[in-house]
């Protein structure tokens, strides 16, 4: 159940994130998604699961540094 509510909490943000033109919101939210992915992660026994939830939050830090660096850009 609680893999569920995970699942549904990232949708969630991802949804939101594609929503707002707020970069520092995208940035917060993307850094959120990262750590739920993250918690996912430590707690999965399964390696394929387990690699693939490791990439996702890869993958949601980096897409945070990369709003976090067009808000310096303007």
């Amino acid at each position: 159940m609680e893999q569920t509510s995970i699942e549904q909490t990232i949708n969630n943000i991802f949804s939101v994130v594609k929503a707002t033109k707020d970069l520092k919101t995208k940035e917060q939210l993307m850094l959120e998604a990262g750590d739920l992915r993250r918690e996912q992660y430590l707690g999965e026994i399964n390696m394929r699961k387990k690699a693939e939830y490791r990439d996702q939050a890869r993958n949601c830090y980096f897409a945070a540094r990369g709003f976090y660096r067009k808000q310096l850009s303007f």
